[in-house]
């Protein structure tokens, strides 16, 4: 029974651990690198068409800027090829079917195809396709010894024996607005202490 209590212990102390340390990554997680430049896909350029836009109107603007739709699955396709079969499996993006990813030629380059883009009537905007990533590592200057959220072998141990912490972080994160409880029967020290005959 002793031994029972010892690992009930130590588990509710390696998750306040835990969930001090997530608690901070939330406040301290960023979308890009501060100071750096955002960077872009080259050549690409993402266009949001307004809602009931006719199919050969979009397969018009893709053509004027010598555009290929690039589709949610990685296939290269032209704006003839998506207006004749108008299908999911063609959108660029599975959960918007009026954004479209489009590929432009060098020559032209984004800003050519964002500037002759948007001067159409069916264009809602045309922009960038910028890369973001997310750093979601604390900036806590002791978190590099929490050997449980992310074991490098920092205190001689075995690297990686940990919960994987900073890569579950880049997953999700969480919200402060839900709210975690853990219901237990409780127990008594003393109780328990005098049924084994602890003193």
């Amino acid at each position: 029974m002793k031994r029972s209590l010892s690992i009930v212990l130590a588990i509710l102390v390696f998750l306040a651990i835990g969930f001090l340390g997530f608690r901070h990554s939330l406040a301290t997680q960023t979308s890009m690198s501060v100071g750096m430049p955002p960077a872009f896909v080259p050549n690409e350029v993402l266009v949001k068409f307004k809602v009931a836009t006719p199919g050969d109107a979009i397969a018009t603007s893709i053509n004027a800027v010598s555009g290929l739709v690039r589709t949610h699955t990685g296939r290269i396709i032209t704006g003839a090829e998506w207006a004749a079969i108008q299908s999911t499996a063609n959108n660029s993006f599975i959960g918007d079917p009026n954004l479209f990813r489009i590929i432009v030629p060098a020559g032209l380059g984004e800003a050519g195809a964002i500037a002759e883009m948007s001067a159409s009537p069916y264009v809602e905007y045309a922009e960038r396709n910028a890369i973001y990533r997310v750093d979601v590592t604390p900036s806590d200057t002791r978190f590099a010894e929490q050997w449980a959220l992310n074991n490098t072998g920092q205190t001689g141990g075995t690297a990686d024996a940990d919960i994987d912490a900073p890569e579950a972080w880049n997953i999700a994160t969480g919200s402060e607005d839900v709210i975690i409880a853990i219901i237990d029967t409780g127990i008594s020290f003393m109780e328990e202490c005098g049924r084994m005959g602890w003193r």
